[in-house]
């Protein structure tokens, strides 16, 4: 599928806003919808959520449309780069705030919280799902063990296919350890994997330079215990022959 691009991802957006959608096609009205309580996971209470009458009754993890948009639509939008500066993968309430208070700067607080819970909703919690599943094509981040030293990335058209890829090319650099984790970074930035290797390369350097410079350190602290004992061994040489003139 074609990602698409600002001007579609806004649209998209906006519609999505709505309470009730207009869909991809723009046929979809409010008699297509059905209002009902439920538990929302995003304020955690009971209160009245609107959806698509076709899909309300679908698992989330097995829906494969939202308001009648393709779900790799919205893990697209979600992942969208240009939408604000942030460049992260947008899931919750607080991700879409920013996004949000980036293309609508003019909007109040108030305003703001209510659209970013509806597309968390609609935008978030979909393509999280799906993303959770591992069977979404893009940048996996293959941890092999704690920190970022500790971390590849790998393209794959699945998780098991980044972490085949990672295993085969690196898993020899962390002999002993098994993958930790296995996490989508983003769907579509393959250029970003040289960018984000770097990082890990980055943090192993530090971790080198650290314990180079602790090695000086320690081999500095040698050196003053091998002083000392050197001039204890002395003076103890010289008590004793002052100790033998004495007696003698």
């Amino acid at each position: 599928m074609t990602p698409p691009t600002k001007t579609q991802a806004i649209a998209v957006i906006e519609d999505l806003l709505r309470k009730f959608p207009l869909g991809p096609t723009g046929k979809l009205t409010k008699y297509d919808y059905v209002t009902r309580e439920r538990y929302d996971t995003i304020t955690e209470n009971y209160r009245l959520l609107t959806e698509l009458g076709s899909e309300m009754d679908i698992p989330h993890a097995a829906r494969k449309t939202v308001c009648g948009y393709d779900i790799h639509m919205i893990m697209e939008i979600a992942a969208h780069v240009e939408l604000d500066n942030n460049g992260s993968i947008r899931t919750d309430e607080w991700d879409w705030r920013r996004t949000l208070r980036n293309l609508y700067p003019e909007l109040s607080s108030k305003a703001i919280t209510s659209r970013a819970r509806r597309l968390a909703r609609r935008i978030g919690q979909p393509a999280y799902t799906r993303w959770r599943s591992g069977d979404v094509a893009g940048v996996y981040k293959v941890q092999f063990e704690y920190g970022q030293d500790g971390a590849v990335y790998a393209y794959g058209e699945t998780a098991q296919d980044a972490q085949i890829v990672a295993t085969m090319m690196c898993q020899h650099a962390y002999a002993g350890t098994d993958i930790r984790s296995t996490t989508l970074v983003n769907l579509r930035d393959v250029g970003s994997i040289t960018k984000l290797n770097d990082k890990t390369a980055t943090a192993i350097q530090d971790d080198i330079n650290a314990k180079l410079k602790k090695i000086q350190q320690l081999k500095e602290q040698i050196g003053t215990l091998e002083t000392k004992q050197g001039v204890i061994a002395t003076f103890s040489g010289m008590q004793i022959g002052a100790m033998l003139d004495a007696l003698s």
